[in-house]
């Protein structure tokens, strides 16, 4: 196959990527070989998102998983080039290092050399925040990447840039769609990108917010100090490295000062392998109304935590947010009687306190 054939077939494959994520480690096995590589990995431009399911070809595979797990990702030195990269769309080593320090680092030292790898070129794709690097490794036998090699490289990034949009709005579009099915089960959801950002706002998800979060520059913040350090704690867990994808953190209980019951909202992460490297969101907000859950069946927390009717029925109105006065003189009960059901409750439904409870409620009643 001759050279523009060649390239043809590429830019071809790069398309193809667009609907269907496995084929981009086809690209990182393919690229190489057209700008004089050998191996090739697309990480985000900002580096502190990178994750160990980046797509790579299969011949680094080695050496990128002690990038990751050896925590080099810290220490690469590369990132140095990346306001030139900004600049310009691509780098080299000289951007990064000089060449004199290359025999001093451990960076080119104990993490390339023992793997056989030295030069490199990197080059920046896609758009704004949703940028990428595909970076090229060189075996270590040969010298830096050429002018000629270089302008080889930047010949594919428009269909990248392509691929990634259309991928992107892909991704949005089924993202839109979950949401509005949420939306039609009684859920507020919110979609958030990896860096927090808010990607989608369901219609219910405004009309709950309004006393108890708001947005500052994109992102969510707690409204109330009392509210603050539970939010922002679901919130790093969705950035935690160690939460798996597809999995629900702990949700947080958040009081409104409007006299309405607390809002319950837990995160999940979305899964990877179903959207795609280059989803638009990592993660989901879903948004628990207790007032909305008038219409809960005592026998579902009867025999869902083994709670007699009493019981079950004390544990609901505190999910609707009734305090324990209210309730002792709804149901004509003694405060001491009140304290020993409330401590039945909380040791069958193995929680500590009330807010507890209600977090434990919601992650049984929100998908009922």
């Amino acid at each position: 196959m001759g050279g523009q054939d060649a390239r043809q077939a590429l830019n071809s494959i790069i398309a193809g990527a667009a609907f269907d994520p496995a084929k981009w480690q086809v690209v990182c096995d393919a690229l190489p070989f057209h700008v004089g590589g050998k191996s090739a990995v697309i990480i985000p431009f900002q580096q502190d998102t990178v994750k160990i399911s980046a797509p790579h070809s299969e011949n680094i595979q080695i050496g990128f998983k002690r990038y990751m797990e050896e925590g080099w990702y810290k220490e690469d030195v590369r990132a140095r080039g990346l306001p030139a990269m900004n600049a310009r769309g691509y780098i080299t080593d000289k951007d990064c290092i000089d060449y004199d320090e290359v025999p001093k680092s451990p960076y080119y030292q104990d993490l390339l050399r023992p793997e056989r790898y030295k030069w490199f070129v990197g080059m920046k794709f896609g758009h704004n925040e949703d940028s990428w690097v595909m970076s090229v490794q060189a075996d270590i036998h040969r010298d830096p990447f050429t002018e000629t090699e270089i302008n080889n490289l930047l010949t594919f990034r428009q269909q990248l840039d392509t691929s990634v949009a259309i991928a992107r709005e892909l991704n949005f579009e089924r993202l839109r769609g979950a949401s509005e099915i949420l939306e039609q089960q009684g859920k507020a959801v919110i979609a958030l990108a990896a860096d927090g950002r808010i990607l989608l706002t369901s219609v219910r998800a405004e009309a709950l917010m309004g006393d108890a979060i708001t947005v500052v520059n994109g992102r969510l913040r707690a409204m109330h100090e009392a509210n603050r350090r539970a939010f922002d704690h679901i919130l790093f867990s969705l950035s935690s490295p160690g939460h798996a994808h597809g999995e629900t953190a702990p949700p947080a209980v958040l009081f409104r000062k409007n006299g309405k019951p607390p809002l319950v909202v837990y995160a999940c992460h979305l899964p990877e392998r179903e959207l795609g490297l280059f989803r638009s969101a990592a993660a989901l907000l879903v948004f628990v109304d207790p007032e909305k859950s008038h219409n809960i069946p005592l026998e579902l927390l009867m025999d869902y935590f083994g709670l007699t009717r009493t019981e079950a029925r004390l544990a609901l109105s505190f999910y609707e947010g009734v305090n324990a006065e209210q309730y002792a003189v709804r149901h004509q009960v003694s405060l001491a009687t009140l304290r020993n059901q409330v401590q039945s409750v909380l040791r069958k439904t193995e929680t500590h306190s009330k807010a507890e409870l209600v977090a434990q409620l919601a992650r049984v009643l929100s998908f009922r």
